[in-house]
């Protein structure tokens, strides 16, 4: 029993809060969705992920090395990724793991992933001693994994992926002159290829410099074959061999004759380099060049303006539509070349008008020249030429490059 003290004491009872504390969320981690890698670009980033990533997660990458069979190697063959880590696009070693790639690889498909990477940089996965030993020596130094014996070494396969083409133009190349220069160094001498020596040795730089793989390179390498056989370039000689009939004609190689010039410049096989002032041979050469380009342009307008009726041609001039030094591929064909005036000509180069795709002609207002104001009306239409109009690729260039946009444009 309670004494008359301790019962005078009141009872404490404790308070409840109306409403409990949160307790701290748990971050829910979420499998990443897998994608595959979009382009070459996309490999050698993976490619530097596992590099960069591999110490952090030595004990992760360790087993992998010893595991996998299938390797991407940097161009310079020093950095490496399991294909199956490489061949999705922005793959992390965290994403890797949450996507069950470090539990039997049960969200990742090795074969689909291997006929990607193959079908991207048109390269099979090979044996290759010197990036084995580089491989096995970047394992040992990164990472502490002796990958002893020799025989897991030398199952390792790997695509190497190509050097970077630097492409001189500001535009992506024409398939058909990717092509072209690519069959001119797979054929050597003896002027013979084949379509998949074609693809496997020049097939990712022709990638990268066209920038316009679509979803089958393979048949855009094909269907632009059949075209340049059509015009007389290559010969289809059965069973995928084909022979190179018209290589490139170079302006500055040597003293072309103006038939083989104007020929080269009817197959869009003739080129024009930069043009040299120090050597007088070279600029003579290259001259002569642009001088038949000219005459064909001319030929091809009718002698005549294109959007105007002057004729004198003293005052008519080879308008290039992508400028002489965007793009160099670009110099020799009709296709970017206008029979302009000389005043249709500076307002052209000057982005006072341009042409839509369908050759309408549009301008450029409002206009605050007078005398700009009076030339342009005259510019009402586009008389089309006797072939090789102006391709849509490089009108699209002139038009950005000048803005012609809703609001800045009029048309004719």
């Amino acid at each position: 029993m309670l004494s008359h003290a301790e019962a005078a004491v009141p009872a404490v009872v404790p308070t409840i809060p109306q409403t409990l504390p949160e307790l701290p969320k748990q971050e829910t981690l979420v499998p990443p969705t897998l994608t595959f890698a979009k382009d070459i670009a996309s490999f050698s980033a993976a490619v530097a992920t596992f590099a960069r990533e591999a110490k952090a997660h030595a004990h992760l990458a360790g087993r992998l090395v010893q595991q996998c069979t299938y390797w991407i190697a940097a161009d310079d063959g020093k950095s490496f990724a399991p294909a199956k880590f490489a061949a999705y696009e922005a793959m992390t070693f965290d994403g890797y793991v949450l996507a069950g790639g470090d539990d039997g690889g049960s969200r990742f498909d090795g074969t689909l992933a291997r006929k990607h990477i193959k079908k991207l940089t048109f390269r099979k996965f090979r044996s290759d001693p010197p990036l084995s030993s580089a491989l096995k020596t970047w394992a040992e130094i990164t990472l502490g994994v002796v990958t002893e014996p020799a025989a897991m070494r030398e199952r390792w396969r790997f695509v190497r992926l190509p050097s970077r083409v630097e492409n001189s133009s500001k535009t992506p190349r024409r398939w058909r002159d990717a092509i072209l220069d690519a069959a001119v160094r797979v054929a050597g001498n003896g002027g013979r290829f084949t379509r998949n020596e074609l693809l496997y040795a020049e097939g990712a730089s022709m990638l990268q410099q066209t920038s316009s793989a679509g979803k089958s390179p393979d048949q855009t390498v094909t269907r632009e074959l059949q075209r340049m056989q059509t015009d007389g370039i290559v010969e289809h000689e059965g069973l995928g061999a084909w022979r190179l009939l018209v290589p490139p004609l170079i302006a500055q190689d040597r003293d072309w004759s103006d038939e083989e010039i104007d020929a080269a410049i009817e197959r869009e096989v003739f080129r024009l380099p930069d043009i040299p002032t120090s050597d007088a041979l070279t600029l003579t050469r290259c001259r002569r060049g642009q001088d038949r380009v000219r005459v064909h342009v001319l030929a091809n307008y009718r002698n005549r303006c294109a959007v105007c009726d002057i004729a004198d041609e003293n005052l008519l001039i080879a308008s290039h539509v992508e400028r002489w030094a965007d793009n160099p591929d670009a110099r020799g064909l009709l296709a970017n070349v206008i029979c302009l005036c000389r005043p249709h000509d500076c307002l052209f180069e000057a982005g006072y008008w341009s042409l839509a795709d369908d050759l309408a002609v549009i301008r450029r207002t409002p206009l605050a020249s007078e005398t700009i104001a009076r030339i342009l009306p005259v510019t009402t239409s586009f008389q089309r030429p006797l072939k090789a109009p102006p391709h849509s690729n490089h009108l699209r260039v002139h038009r950005s490059k000048h803005g012609f946009d809703v609001g800045s444009i009029d048309g004719a």
